[in-house]
């Protein structure tokens, strides 16, 4: 049986091959319904007070339309180096830490390119692992 980290890893992994193939829906079978995630107002915005709650909790509809309008664009790089997963001793939570490089380009020709680091957080659910908040780029 695979480990929990592992598990971790093949969903870390299964949300990069989301971004290679620009498959929304793969991208969304990733997330708890509850999950939540905190953006950036820059690119370069490391410090999470200047931060916004933008998309609110987990809703398909509107997530696919954001994700849509992201993965519709031609990706230039898409690397992802993971830190670190640490499992709770309960096994029910983990935290993945995650280097990110990706760069796209959008329809008028310019490149947009997120790149830094990711704290990603993972609930066990009945189905396996989903990821139920994000912090970072």
């Amino acid at each position: 049986m695979e480990s929990a980290a592992d598990q971790i890893r093949s969903i870390v992994n299964t949300e990069a091959r989301a971004w290679d193939e620009g498959d929304v829906q793969l991208l969304l079978s990733i997330f708890h319904p509850d999950a939540v995630w905190l953006w950036p107002q820059t690119f370069g915005s490391m410090d999470p007070l200047d931060w916004k709650m933008t998309v609110g909790r987990f809703d398909r509809e509107r997530w696919t339309q954001g994700w849509s309008r992201i993965l519709s664009n031609e990706i230039l790089r898409n690397e992802r180096d993971i830190q670190r997963i640490e499992v709770s001793p309960e096994g029910d939570g983990a935290v993945a830490v995650v280097n990110v490089d990706v760069e796209w380009r959008n329809a008028s020709g310019a490149t947009i390119r997120w790149a830094g680091r990711a704290m990603k957080y993972y609930t066990r659910v009945d189905t396996g692992w989903k990821l139920i908040a994000h912090t970072g780029i």
